[in-house]
């Protein structure tokens, strides 16, 4: 149902803000700040259009984004600085696409750009759970000759309440034409007539903390608002109640944090009564329910489906969708969790959270491999260490999603992992670092967050002990098959989509990031892998959490887990010839890089007939000139011997020592590139040893430039 919001801000240069960066985030652009050459870019959010809309007697660069927010970064001079104003208003769900945005219209034009301001409207979450607006507002008065004073009329309190007045005013004329009865009113509630106490507004910093687990105080001041209300409404339907709910609800006020997380740094983030499940606790209707399943089944050998395990991955939100807890996915007390597709029903979420959290079922004769509702993980290959232990350190069992990562973890043999959580909303990446020990203490976490729709990813910190694992992405069995016939066999497979797989590969010895990013880019040419994953640092998936990808939602509405197929960490046969050829194709790659930008430099320096007197400035010089005689006599430039008459000039110059003219060959010749990195010094040495033999008065140049040298070195001191 439709909400008045209309907020009204002013964002300061004291406080950080640049009026460039918020533009570029609310309009999903990249723009440069001019004033600090900062480069904004937020071209993957997503947004829903923006526009300017400017008076008419403006300049033309007013309606071009960079161009008018890096104006107005221009004319303020101070360092506390008033940048804009902002306006943020919720539109109607009952309204349509183009009736919102032809409603932000009308009031942007009537409120401000009729009073000379130039309005910069952003439309976000348009078909979504919140659409809404902001509008950024310059505060100079401005005409065809561009921005001048600050118009302080435009601060006056009055102004503010007239402009969320006529944001009521505005949507409700809007609604009515639409042919809607709802209105929305800008008064307080007890100025309605309302008995209910007002919401906080969470922000999006608070709301992404609560949904990582982390407590704030403003998440518990809503919740308990929500729960005030809640009891509010109950005792209206029971008079006599009324007093008690509320000083039960002021009571338990205190301690609705517990239902939240209990964090004391990344490694703490499990809630309160979830540590023995895993999961979220139940309620005792919903546990005996379980309990009572359970009991029946005992006995049978129960075979979990691939999709099986949760009964239901959709998002259902619950009746109080509105409130603190709809927003923070907290369950509210005294509501029986009910089953997918029921009146009121719950999130099939949380009942995946539970059923992942369960331990696993003892099972005689499986010691072989671990099934976790149809995720095979198979246990690391006999001889190379023993099986890991269902039960963690308090001989409590392990739910199946810990088993399922600690396998992994185990066979890519990592003392440090980054473990990557991305929204499959809006595609952001929110990255840890922990320790395998520390990523199984926060499984319960990374459960949750997989139940709100974040795909979980892993890969080698990048300041982990070894470095010598490789991605290949997008694997049939097929493919796999060929890798382990020619000696390639993977350290770890995951099936992160049915009939697709990823392959760790391990190396016999570390190896940089370019020599691991050519392995990973051969291996994805040679067995059809995506060549676009083919990188040293890319994210593999982490198994046992569910794919978020929307394509792979079957008709149910479940999402496939992925599944670790194989966790043998054995190092690749072949993987040895692999790297030795990527090493010379990365040597080769570094010989063209360095050759280029010699060869660029020299002829730069040829083209002037000035320039530094140093000896590679020199050297520079008279080598570029000698290169544009050749190339025009229509002849290859042989740069060993632009070296041998470039030396010779330098030597006979008595400008420079031999140490001075053997340094700038180093740096700066061409000539070098192809010899190994130890032979440098000496093509350099030799090169000059042939001009002190073969050129007459070389010898006794360098002498000189050497005493001279020498004594001016002395003079210094």
């Amino acid at each position: 149902m439709a909400i008045y919001h209309c907020s009204v801000k002013v964002a300061s240069r004291s406080a950080g803000r640049s009026s460039v960066g918020m533009a570029s985030y609310r309009s999903g652009e990249k723009i440069e700040d001019l004033r600090t050459g900062e480069v904004y870019d937020y071209t993957r959010k997503r947004t829903d259009g923006s526009e300017i809309i400017a008076p008419d007697n403006s300049p033309e660069w007013a309606k071009d984004r960079a161009q008018l927010w890096n104006q107005v970064e221009q004319a303020e001079k101070r360092k506390d600085a008033q940048l804009c104003r902002e306006v943020e208003v919720s539109l109607p769900h009952e309204l349509t696409d183009a009736e919102r945005r032809e409603l932000i219209r009308d009031y942007a034009k009537d409120q401000f750009v009729s009073k000379g301001m130039v309005a910069d409207v952003s439309f976000h979450d348009m078909k979504g759970e919140n659409p809404h607006a902001h509008i950024m507002l310059t505060m100079r008065d401005i005409d065809e000759n561009g921005f001048g004073q600050k118009n302080r009329d435009w601060n006056q309190k009055e102004l503010l309440g007239q402009w969320r007045e006529e944001w009521q005013q505005h949507a409700n004329r809007a609604l009515e034409r639409a042919g809607h009865d709802l209105r929305i009113d800008h008064r307080s509630l007890t100025a309605q007539g309302i008995e209910r106490e007002p919401q906080v507004h969470l922000g999006p910093n608070v709301a992404q903390m609560e949904a990582r687990g982390i407590q704030t105080d403003r998440g518990t001041q809503a919740m308990e608002i929500d729960e005030r209300n809640g009891q509010r409404e109950r005792s209206k339907e029971l008079p006599h109640e009324r007093d008690r709910s509320l000083e039960a609800s002021q009571e338990r006020g205190s301690d609705r944090g517990r239902d939240r997380a209990n964090v004391s740094g990344d490694s703490s983030l499990e809630r309160r009564g979830e540590v023995e499940r895993g999961g979220l606790e139940e309620p005792n209707s919903r546990r005996e329910e379980r309990d009572g399943s359970r009991k029946a089944e005992a006995g049978r050998d129960h075979q979990v489906s691939r999709q099986g395990g949760p009964e239901d991955e959709r998002a259902v939100r619950g009746p109080d969708q509105g409130g603190a807890r709809g927003r923070l996915g907290l369950q509210p007390e005294n509501v029986d969790a009910r089953g997918p597709g029921e009146s009121g029903g719950w999130s099939g979420s949380r009942t995946r959270i539970m059923d992942l959290a369960e331990p696993l079922p003892g099972r005689e004769g499986r010691s072989e491999q671990l099934v976790r509702g149809g995720l095979d993980v198979q246990q690391p290959a006999p001889g190379r260490e023993k099986a890991l232990s269902a039960t963690d350190g308090l001989g409590r069992a392990k739910d199946r999603t810990t088993q399922a990562v600690q396998h992994q973890l185990k066979a890519m043999g990592c003392d440090r992992y980054e473990v990557g959580i991305r929204d499959r909303e809006t595609g952001r990446m929110m990255n840890k670092s922990w320790t395998p020990q520390e990523l199984e203490r926060n499984t319960p976490w990374l459960k949750r967050l997989n139940a709100q729709g974040n795909d979980i990813y892993v890969r080698p910190a990048k300041d982990a002990s070894r470095q010598d694992l490789v991605l290949v992405d997008d694997l049939k069995k097929a493919d796999l098959q060929r890798m382990y016939a020619d000696g390639i066999r993977p350290a770890v497979v995951v099936e992160t989509s049915p009939q697709n797989h990823q392959a760790w590969v391990k190396l016999p010895q570390p190896a940089t990031d370019a020599e691991r990013r050519e392995v990973a880019r051969e291996l994805a040419r040679t067995y059809g892998g995506d060549p676009q994953s083919a990188d040293a640092r890319h994210y593999g998936r982490l198994g046992g959490f569910t794919n978020q990808k929307p394509q792979y939602v079957d008709e149910l509405g479940k999402r496939p887990y992925c599944l670790v197929r194989e966790s043998s960490g054995q190092v690749a046969e072949r993987g040895g010839q692999q790297l030795g050829q990527a090493r010379e194709r990365v040597a080769d790659q570094v010989h063209q890089v360095d050759l280029s930008k010699r060869v660029e430099g020299i002829r730069e320096a040829g083209q002037t007939r000035w320039g530094g007197s140093s000896p590679v400035a020199t050297y520079q010089r008279e080598a570029g000139k000698l290169a544009s005689q050749i190339e025009k006599a229509g002849q290859k430039v042989d740069w060993s011997r632009v070296d041998f008459s470039v030396t010779a000039k330098m030597a006979k110059s008595g400008d420079f020592t031999a140490d001075q003219i053997k340094k700038a060959i180093q740096v700066a010749s061409p000539g070098v590139t192809s010899r190994h990195q130890g032979a440098v010094a000496d093509y350099a040495a030799r090169t000059l040893q042939k001009v002190i033999e073969s050129v007459p008065g070389a010898s006794q140049a360098l002498s000189l430039a050497l005493q001279a040298t020498k004594r001016a070195m002395t003079l210094e001191r």
